[in-house]
């Protein structure tokens, strides 16, 4: 799976600090920290505002290497 690797991809990506990411997500800098080392995932309902967020379709935000697409 490549979520970690696509949330620090697309976070990156739009120019976002983990701080300004978990800001708009609702969460604590802390908690993108650990998504993004793989060490945590998000909540279902905040699985899809990052969806909407990034505009990025859920399977592939999952599944898929971004930075290879």
């Amino acid at each position: 799976m490549f979520f970690s690797l696509n949330i620090k991809y697309l976070r990156n990506l739009k120019g976002l600090t983990q701080a300004q990411l978990a800001e708009e997500m609702g969460v604590t800098s802390s908690t993108v920290t650990g998504w993004e080392t793989g060490k945590s995932s998000p909540h279902f309902q905040v699985l899809l505002k990052l969806h909407d967020f990034f505009n990025v379709d859920l399977e592939k935000l999952v599944y898929t290497d971004l930075q290879k697409e």
